[in-house]
């Protein structure tokens, strides 16, 4: 296995973590009240930074395509 290949693999593991935590934000926002409300700007960071990764995720498979071998 490549150390891309690795790496890809670890991504995926982390996912789970993805998951847990969207699960945890869908909790949160059904309930009543917020125990610990982020402030607008804190907000603002977090979401770019979600940006941010999401652009570099969507670019990974088409990166790993132009690596493999043609058949």
């Amino acid at each position: 296995m490549t150390r891309v290949e690795d790496q890809v693999r670890r991504l995926h593991t982390a996912s789970s973590e993805i998951g847990d935590l969207l699960n945890k934000l869908a909790e949160q926002s059904r309930a009543a009240s917020i125990a610990q409300p982020i402030g607008r700007q804190r907000s603002d960071v977090t979401v770019r930074l979600l940006h941010q990764t999401l652009t570099r995720l969507r670019k990974l498979p088409e990166l790993m395509e132009d690596m493999t071998e043609s058949v």
